[in-house]
Order: structure tokens, then C-alpha cells, then sequence
């Protein structure tokens, strides 16, 4: 289905880096949603880790970089910049200068607050930092959080008016994505996965602990996605042989097509200790995948609808018995499919697609 549209306009998705995150993800998803409603739309990237000829700009000063932003723009005759929050939105703002028509930038947040500024810099750096997050807010036109719960968060904490923030959920399932309930009755294994980068805010140790708590082997543990953190990965490859969960937890690397792993999934699991809009849970819904997930403050509840659609939990005792209640109850396991489907139409391509037209319509 293709929504009618009253713009004729040019829109340029730009981003740092392109990689095997969810932010990546998503603007490779708007690009699509945007150009299967005839809108014309492209994508800027100074890394590309995901295109068949990778390129890497991120080595090059920053003038040069704002140059080459600057000349794409021209060249695509920009009337839209829709990129990510702080540096990026700053970076967008300089390019447009010397361009022969305003340009308007919508400013896209992906992750919590706490998580914008380094802990690692200096009182000083944290400061300057901060003060250049502020002023991406102030420039950017319109900033678009992916979450109720974010925006909440943002507001609060007075990082931006009000009146300059809306919610758009990301676009995750394409229109004609065929959704399909699954069971888990009479099953010999059941297949566990946990997806999303290896490193500490992710806390896959926690499923691994939950594995090791469960005692059952036909219980199968799949941890997909790439390593942020090599320190945590080895910390879990101990933890793995410490429990002699060898032959039950498995490391799968990354994966570029999501659907077609969690065709092979019983249950997902999303241990973060934080989240702004897990996309993985919803990819897991569009798959009639039950989901467990970590009540974090933002996100999973949202998109669960406070554990209607899935199976919130708060601590590993919790997390290892919704495990059991789940794959041992196949009437319930095969009811929480069904309502997975239900709440995934929420996420289709269109329903943000009309949200994010109307946006730039207004602009």
C-alpha cells in the first residue's frame, strides 16, 4: 500500500556511518520506506560498512568533510536533511551554508539521554559536549524522538521545547511483510537468541546466566551480532566455559538478514540494562516470536505495551522462570504469537511514513 503525497521535495538522510546497528538500520529502512512512496530520498554516508563498495571519509578533516556534504547536497538539490542528533545535526547545519535555499534539518534521537555524552571525557569535554548537543537542538528545525518514553525523557531533563518534539516510531516492517503465528508444542530444542552488539549495555551474561540456571539442555542460546567490546566478549566466552554451556551457547556473528534468523527462534530475548526503541523486538513480533525482555525504563515496556504483547522481568530469577513458563506452555506460547503479530502492524513502513510526510509537510 502506497499512501498519497502533496510534496514534491528532495530529502537526504545523512548519517556518520553506516554499520550493522539499529540506527543504521534505520535509516536504510526510511530510505526504502521513502522511495516506495515515490519520494525522492537518498542516503549520505561518510562510512559505509554495509555497501558493496565500502568507503571511508571518517579519516578525512572535518573541513573536507563538510565540503563533500555540502557538494552532495548541491547536487541532490537538498529541500531535507534528516540525520541524528548532536554532531551530526551540527555538521548538517554547517554543510547548508553558502547553499542557495534554506534547507531544513529534522533531528533524529535514537538512544537515551545518559548515553549522549562520554563518561570517559573530562569534566571540561563534558561540558563543551553538552553545550553543543544543546545548540544541535536549538538549530535543528524539528527533532524527532523513536520513542513516547524518550521524548518524556528529553523534555524533562530540558534539553529541547516542547513544541520543537514529536514521536515517530521507526519504520521496521515492510508493508507487504507476511506475518505468521508460530508453536512450540512437542519441540526437542528450543532456540533462544539474543540479538544486538556484544558489549556491557547489551548484558547478554545475563542470558547466559539464565542458561546456566535452566540446567536443560534442550534449552539452545544464539548470540547474534558483531563485538563493540572485546574485553566483554572474552568475559563471556569464561563465563560459557565456567558453566560448560559449550554445546548450548553459540556466538553467531553477524547477521544481515534478521528475519531470517528469527524464523529459526523460539523465543527473543533482550537483556539490555538500557534502550531507546529495541527494533529487534519488534522484528521478533513481525516473526510471531515471543519476547522476554528487560524492563528498562525505556523502550521494551512502550512497545510490549506494558508486558501485553510480551514478558517483562526484572531480575534473573524472573527472567529464567519466564523462560520455562513460556516454552513449556504451548497454549500460551501460541496466544502470545498471535497478539506478537497483532501489535508488529504497528511498525509497518506506512504507519511511519505518514507520520513522517505530514512532519515535513508542515516544516
Amino acid at each position: 500500500m502506497k499512501i498519497r503525497l502533496v510534496i514534491n521535495m528532495n530529502i537526504v538522510l545523512y548519517t556518520n556511518s553506516l554499520d550493522y546497528g539499529g540506527a543504521s538500520t534505520f535509516f536504510l529502512r526510511l530510505n526504502s520506506a521513502f522511495l516506495h512512496n515515490n519520494v525522492n530520498s537518498n542516503i549520505i554516508a561518510f562510512n559505509n560498512e554495509r555497501g558493496s563498495n565500502s568507503t571511508n571519509l571518517l579519516k578525512c578533516s572535518l573541513r573536507e568533510r563538510i565540503v563533500y556534504l555540502r557538494n552532495k547536497l548541491k547536487e541532490k538539490e537538498t529541500d531535507i536533511i534528516i540525520t541524528n542528533y548532536g554532531l551530526e545535526t551540527l555538521m548538517a547545519k554547517l554543510a547548508t551554508i553558502g547553499l542557495n535555499k534554506k534547507v531544513k534539518i529534522i533531528s533524529v534521537v535514537h538512544v537515551r539521554s545518559f548515553m549522549w555524552i562520554p563518561e570517559s571525557m573530562s569534566f571540561i569535554k563534558k561540558y563543551i559536549f553538552k553545550l553543543l548537543i544543546k545548540l544541535s537542538f536549538k538549530i535543528c528545525d524539528k527533532c524527532v524522538a523513536v520513542s513516547n518514553d524518550l521524548q518524556k525523557e528529553i523534555l524533562e531533563e530540558g534539553w529541547i521545547n516542547e513544541e520543537k518534539i514529536v514521536t515517530i516510531y521507526n519504520p521496521v516492517i515492510e508493508d507487504d511483510f507476511e506475518m505468521l503465528p508460530k508453536v512450540i508444542k512437542y519441540k526437542e530444542e528450543i532456540h533462544l537468541a539474543i540479538i544486538g552488539w556484544i558489549w556491557d549495555i547489551k548484558n547478554q551474561e545475563e542470558a547466559i546466566k539464565a542458561m546456566y540456571e535452566l540446567g536443560d539442555k534442550r534449552y539452545k542460546l544464539h548470540i547474534i551480532g558483531g563485538i563493540k567490546d572485546q574485553a566483554y566478549y572474552e568475559k563471556l566466552i569464561n563465563m560459557i566455559n565456567e558453566f560448560k554451556l559449550d554445546d548450548q551457547v553459540f556466538f553467531e556473528g553477524i547477521k544481515t538478514d534478521i528475519f531470517k534468523e528469527l524464523e529459526k527462534i523460539d523465543i527473543l530475548l533482550l537483556t539490555s540494562k538500557t534502550e531507546a526503541l529495541p527494533t529487534v523486538i519488534i522484528e521478533a513480533l513481525a516473526c510471531g516470536v515471543p519476547v522476554i525482555s528487560r524492563d528498562c525504563k525505556v523502550g521494551p515496556r512502550e512497545i510490549l505495551v506494558n508486558g501485553e504483547y510480551g514478558f517483562l522481568y526484572d531480575s534473573l530469577e524472573e527472567l529464567t522462570q519466564k523462560i520455562k513458563e513460556l516454552s513449556m506452555n504451548n497454549e500460551k506460547y501460541k496466544q502470545l504469537s498471535f497478539k506478537s503479530i497483532k501489535r508488529a502492524a504497528d511498525f509497518r513502513f506506512i504507519e511511519s511514513m505518514k507520520k513522517y510526510i505530514f512532519l515535513i509537510e508542515i516544516l
